[in-house]
């Protein structure tokens, strides 16, 4: 009897419920962390029954058996030990050497009578499962170590025990039981096996039908390919829909390279099969044909991989029709949108230049009786002349900006300006109005301020003109301020504040997230009374926006408001001389060392620039048509300066300059125009202008470009 205490698996089948059976149940090992788990179970449960055995042989005097089965059980300890530190592969060799040398130790001291040699077939299938599917390297190693140990066993082992004396009747029992307990072991052991064999055909029958599902439920067309061949050998149910087939897989059987029109060249489809090759995939759009001999545009993607040692291509064909209309649909609006813009765009400018010629010739003529002796009743006529006709200047260049925000066509420009110079400029154009109506009018710079830094100053006017403006038409009574705060600076920035604030009619809190959207103003009592487009902050806001800051607002319903944006600018360190805005005021210098052409089709704006001409004594051709002014250019003497509008009839002003510069190729040449249009300086530099003035101009605008010219005229001679 005491032979069948001395294996760690012999009980296995009666005590299927304890700890120590885990390794053989019939979970396939998938992972090395399962591997893990199963064999420090193995040596768990081999630890307590060589215990159990130990205690029995020691209680029966079988002090060998003891001996053996006791240092097997301390060995298993160390072989725990070994797996708890991570040497998995050294733990189980141990555990499979002590095994099978305790198993030989009690077959010698036993003999072979004892039938403890029954064994080694249990404790090599144990083993086998155990590392099921781990390492074949560790599957061969587990077989040699078996097969060695049983043949040593059998050439040194005696039929009877070495160790002491067992009658026949006691062979023939412990025999029996250890020839009965290795078949129910190996048994329990074969249906373990075939239970877990079953479990596999299982799992690998719900993977087929998983991946099944995946394949046949796939939105696209799935087509695998035999590499060899070029044959398509299987595809999805979505693949009949797709290429339109009579019945389920009918692209069976086909060459794969016909499914597509671009590679019905046999070299273009190997190019193809070359470029999916097991390191990278192909993805590409392509022709495919249907089987009714219709056509369709494709996403196709083609992906090589290795089964049962053959090569196949997995191709996925997406039908892309839809997305192909909708992109079409989609360009063909975006298309019509540019042109609906580009239509706009071209309208504004037009309007512009309509609406800009006959307001150069008011303002103009405003301009020239004002500097000139007039009754003071006329002073208050031709006050109201100018600041009308300016008002309405201002509405168009309104209309324009917001046409070229829509656009994006906005840029900023950055220049080196004298801050207070440029302050005062501003401001000193309210001056007169604040006092008209009764207000204070008061501006704050804070010391801190740099005195030249870079900014686009004619946005920044636009914008504080904007809302210095609307501070003062919406105060009654009070006053308004303009308050510049320095908030931050540094070697090479500064951060300041722009606070324009005033104490008239406010702005509830509910309206106040209104105002800067277009044609917006607070309250429709509002326009009524101050009138106003809505379009000034919310131009401004724009603005400010571009140049990295926000207009924001501090109101009460009336109690005053408070406009306020912060603006990062670059310090000017150098000695380049800084600009600041020009006052409108002509200077009287005359000049008498330049001749020019004056090119111009409309008879009054001829009219108001001849006579600002005639006032500052410059020399001057007049043309009607850019014709014309070619031939006085060629026939009548030397001229220091060109203007030329840029339509006129007959030969427009870019016609006229081309033909002038095949003559002279310095001659400054100057656009006076109405047109507004994206990038307008770079664009008539780029086609051979020096520079440009704007009707309706400004006499001081005007008067400087004449002082550059008359310099340069007098350096040259």
């Amino acid at each position: 009897m005491e032979a069948s205490l001395h294996l760690p698996g012999i009980y296995k089948k009666k005590t299927s419920k304890k700890r120590w059976l885990k390794p053989f149940s019939p979970a396939v090992l998938k992972s090395e962390e399962t591997y893990i788990k199963r064999l420090a179970s193995y040596q768990i449960t081999a630890f307590i029954i060589l215990s159990i055995c130990s205690v029995l042989n020691l209680v029966t005097s079988l002090y060998t058996s003891f001996a053996v089965t006791a240092a097997c059980a301390c060995i298993i300890v160390a072989a725990w030990y070994l797996l708890q530190r991570g040497k998995k592969e050294i733990s189980y060799i141990i555990l499979l050497i002590a095994i099978n040398a305790t198993l030989s130790s009690l077959t010698y001291f036993e003999g072979y009578r004892s039938g403890s040699s029954l064994f080694f077939f249990t404790s090599t299938l144990s083993f086998i499962f155990l590392i099921n599917g781990i390492s074949k390297k560790l599957t061969i190693v587990t077989l040699c170590i078996c097969f060695v140990s049983y043949f040593i066993t059998f050439l040194v082992s005696g039929e009877n025990s070495a160790s002491h004396e067992v009658t026949s009747d006691n062979y023939q029992v412990n025999f029996a039981i250890n020839l009965f307990l290795s078949f129910t072991s190996t048994v329990g052991m074969a249906y373990y096996l075939a239970k877990d064999n079953r479990d596999k055909q299982n799992s690998l029958k719900n993977q087929q039908v998983f991946l099944d599902t995946i394949f046949n439920t796939s939105m696209s067309a799935e087509i695998i390919m035999d590499m060899k061949s070029n044959i398509i050998i299987n595809s999805n149910t979505r693949s009949q829909d797709i290429f339109r087939c009579t019945d389920t897989h009918c692209i069976n059987g086909d060459t794969a390279f016909n499914l597509f029109e671009e590679t019905r060249n046999q070299a273009s489809w190997e190019v193809l099969k070359e470029q999916s090759s097991l390191n990278q995939t192909w993805e590409g759009e392509l022709t495919c044909f249907r089987k009714d001999n219709s056509i369709f545009p494709g996403d196709v993607t083609i992906v090589e991989f290795a089964y049962n040692n053959k090569q196949y291509k997995k191709i996925t064909v997406t039908d892309i029709s839809e997305k192909k209309l909708m992109l079409r649909e989609l360009q063909l609006a975006k298309q019509k949108a540019e042109e609906s813009v580009e239509v706009k765009s071209r309208f504004l400018s037009q309007m512009s230049h309509e609406l800009r010629t006959p307001l150069n010739g008011i303002i103009g003529t405003a301009n020239l009786l004002i500097e000139e002796d007039a009754l003071p009743q006329q002073k208050e006529h031709l006050d109201i002349l100018k600041f009308s006709s300016e008002h309405m200047l201002r509405l168009v260049n309104e209309v324009l900006d917001l046409s070229k925000l829509d656009a994006q066509k906005i840029t900023m420009e950055k220049m080196v300006v004298d801050f207070r110079q440029f302050i005062h400029n501003i401001s000193s154009s309210f001056k007169s109005q604040c006092q008209d109506k009764g207000l204070t009018f008061s501006i704050s710079i804070d010391k801190e301020v740099k005195n030249h830094l870079y900014t686009d100053p004619t946005r920044l006017n636009q914008v504080l003109t904007n809302l210095i403006s609307n501070a003062i038409k919406f105060t009654p009574t009070g006053s308004v301020s303009l308050i510049i705060n320095a908030k931050s600076s540094n070697k090479n920035y500064q951060t300041l504040e722009f606070s324009i604030a005033d104490t008239g009619i406010g702005i509830s809190k509910n309206k106040q997230k209104f105002i800067f959207e277009p044609f917006t103003q607070a309250d429709i009592k509002t326009t009524r009374k101050y009138g106003g487009t809505g379009l000034g902050l919310n131009i401004s806001n724009e603005i400010v926006k571009l140049m990295g800051g926000e207009i924001l607002v501090e109101s009460t319903d009336n109690k005053g408001s408070r406009f306020y944006f912060t603006l990062k600018m670059s310090i000017h360190h150098f000695s380049q001389p800084a600009i600041s805005v020009m006052e409108d005021k002509a200077e009287k210098k005359q000049f008498t060392n330049i001749r020019l052409i004056i090119a111009e089709d409309n008879e009054i704006n001829m009219k108001v620039a001849t006579r600002f001409l005639d006032k500052w004594g410059v020399q001057y051709e007049k043309a009607v048509n850019g014709k014309e002014a070619v031939e006085i250019f060629l026939g009548k003497g030397v001229f220091n300066l060109l203007l030329m509008d840029l339509e006129m009839p007959e030969m427009d002003g870019h016609q006229a300059l081309q033909e002038i510069r095949k003559y002279d190729s310095t001659v400054p040449v100057i656009a006076f125009t109405a047109a507004v249009f994206h990038d307008m300086q770079d664009k008539l530099k780029q086609n051979g202008f020096n520079d440009y003035i704007q009707k309706p101009f400004s006499p001081a605008e005007f008067y400087k470009k004449l002082e550059k010219i008359e310099a340069a005229a007098l350096a040259q001679s």
